[in-house]
């Protein structure tokens, strides 16, 4: 194991890599193959310094991008970290390289124009399917992240109790997750059950078929949409976040909005090893205020424009 290739095969092979999220193993499976070993790979793990990493990292970060070099660290880190618990090395020499690039706070956030603007065009979008418009519509309505949404299967689904329960393998927290979910969601989930979507696992089945959508494409609609627009970019995060503040601006408990996110609220105290209650119904009610103060912001504006037509 002594080259950087040979020791990323046996920590894909490590019970370390095995136990996490397979969204995290592809992250790190990507960043192997796209940054790391192509230019790393046959070097010897005990003759990599920091300064071999400072220098590839800055190359990333030329070639590719910020981002890319930061996720390059990260990846670089884990596997140093596994080859010092092997004791091949002494330390972890990226634990003493910086990361390149500066992440700010993200607080990205559609006004109600803007709102209204992506509302009026998932219906009329040529570059962006019905799939992952719907996906879209669902990152809207509910404060999911994109690829539990994405990898949404019927079996979570209650309809009858318009309950959604997510699976603890998908979540980021690895605990199971309940969201409910109001009509205009039922109606759009019974609408995609019903059509030939509803023959596989999934809500948003991919192309293959066997497998779910990856949240990227919704991701990537977004992006597109805001260059298109000349908008500042936004994401299904920014729709997300977009949840959490109109929801303290109305005067809800912060607690219960941070729960329907599926965020830790207990900062690590003992506490959360008992309080196993569920919090249904605040979160439902949570969900239909949403949803109905969503609808109007999209449908009021409507009125406003066609009285504003029928004055003219």
């Amino acid at each position: 194991m002594e080259t950087l290739d040979a020791l990323a095969g046996a920590y894909k092979a490590s019970p370390g890599f095995l136990s996490k999220r397979i969204r995290t193993q592809e992250f790190y499976e990507s960043c192997l193959r796209v940054h790391i070993l192509p230019r790393l790979g046959t070097r010897s793990v005990k003759e990599i310094g920091r300064k071999d990493i400072a220098s590839f990292l800055d190359r990333t970060y030329n070639e590719a991008s910020g981002p890319a070099s930061n996720s390059a660290r990260w990846t670089l880190s884990v596997l140093f970290s596994y080859a010092a618990e092997l004791e091949l090395i002494d330390f972890n020499p990226v634990s003493a390289v910086k990361q390149r690039h500066r992440v700010g706070q993200r607080t990205r956030q559609l006004n109600d124009t803007e709102l209204k603007c992506l509302w009026q065009a998932l219906d009329n979008l040529e570059s962006v399917t019905a799939d992952v418009s719907d996906m879209i519509r669902l990152c809207l309505f509910l404060p999911a992240r994109v690829n539990e949404i994405a990898g949404m299967e019927w079996a979570e689904l209650n309809f009858d109790e318009r309950l959604w329960i997510v699976r603890a393998d998908r979540m980021k927290n690895n605990k199971p997750h309940e969201l409910p979910f109001g009509e205009f969601c039922q109606k759009l989930l019974e609408k995609r059950r019903n059509s030939e979507v509803g023959n596989n696992p999934w809500g948003f089945p991919a192309n293959s078929g066997i497998e779910p959508m990856n949240g990227k494409l919704a991701s990537r609609a977004c992006n597109r949409l805001s260059r298109d627009w000349g908008w500042q970019p936004f994401g299904p995060n920014a729709l997300r976040r977009g949840f959490t503040t109109r929801m303290a601006e109305n005067g809800v408990r912060l607690e219960i909005p941070e729960r329907a996110l599926s965020h830790d609220v207990t900062d690590g105290r003992a506490i959360a090893h008992y309080d196993h209650y569920s919090y249904r119904d605040e979160k439902r009610h949570l969900i239909e205020h949403w949803e109905e103060a969503l609808l109007k912001i999209v449908q009021e504006q409507d009125s406003q424009v066609d009285q504003t037509e029928s004055d003219e």
